[in-house]
């Protein structure tokens, strides 16, 4: 069987055009050597990016995977802390569009496809970023809260209550079944209970119930519960603060 040749990735080195001789050496010695500089620091960043692209190449990433199979030990070239602003996904994976008439507007390769057809966006002169503006390669846990409403009213003397919420797992290995939800408690100063999380894939959702308990002898005010994920023994993002109001 014949080894599959690996795609090629070409890149052109700019050319150093610069007019040597001997007064110009005198006269202009510290342009020369920026532009030396600048040049040199052109083919670096070229030279960066192609390495990037093969090792995407060589990753052999299949993004039309069945919702069902496992993604283990890939690697994803994501546009660290932008949003598409269609599908909500943080960051874009893949090629990331960005629009050049809006304020900070991108949206992810799927979405862009949408607006070709539909046309959502009332611009569709999209500006493609292959390479992020600065490569994040990851493999990692990590999740979205998507309940919104999290500021809770409760009357003055109630003993305990549960409030839902709905998580996403944004990232891109399955939860394992250790994963669960736990108060901070040194910052909290309204505290819930430990709370299993269940075990989903890439882009599923789960509800999950955090029980407050022992709340009938709280006075009157406005109390925050810190929320981490705990996703294999690590924290895993930011909290999720709740504001609890006992009235």
């Amino acid at each position: 069987m014949s080894e599959e040749k690996k795609p090629e990735i070409k890149y052109k080195i700019p050319e150093i055009n610069i007019n040597i001789d001997e007064n110009n050496i005198k006269n202009n010695s510290p342009k020369i050597l920026d532009k030396l500089f600048d040049n040199l620091e052109n083919i670096e960043n070229i030279r960066n990016q192609s390495l990037i692209m093969t090792e995407i190449s060589n990753s052999r990433i299949n993004l039309n995977q069945s919702s069902t199979s496992k993604i283990n030990n890939s690697v994803f070239l994501l546009h660290n802390g932008v949003q598409c602003e269609k599908c909500k996904e943080c960051p874009i994976m893949g090629h990331r569009y960005k629009c050049p008439k809006c304020l900070n507007y991108n949206l992810c390769e799927k979405c862009e496809e949408d607006n070709g057809e539909m046309g959502f966006h009332p611009h569709s002169d999209f500006i493609l970023y292959r390479i992020p503006e600065t490569p994040v390669m990851s493999n990692d846990f990590s999740y979205d809260c998507l309940t919104k409403d999290l500021e809770i009213h409760k009357n003055i003397g109630i003993k305990s209550f549960d409030i839902k919420l709905k998580l996403k797992n944004s990232g891109y290995l399955e939860w394992p079944e250790s994963s669960y939800l736990k108060c901070r408690k040194e910052l909290s100063t309204i505290f819930c209970e430990k709370c299993k999380l269940p075990s989903i894939k890439m882009n599923e959702e789960t509800d999950v119930d955090l029980k407050f308990n022992k709340c009938n002898k709280i006075p009157k005010g406005t109390y925050t519960c810190y929320v981490n994920c705990i996703i294999e023994d690590k924290i895993r993002r930011g909290p999720i603060i709740i504001k609890v109001f006992i009235e």
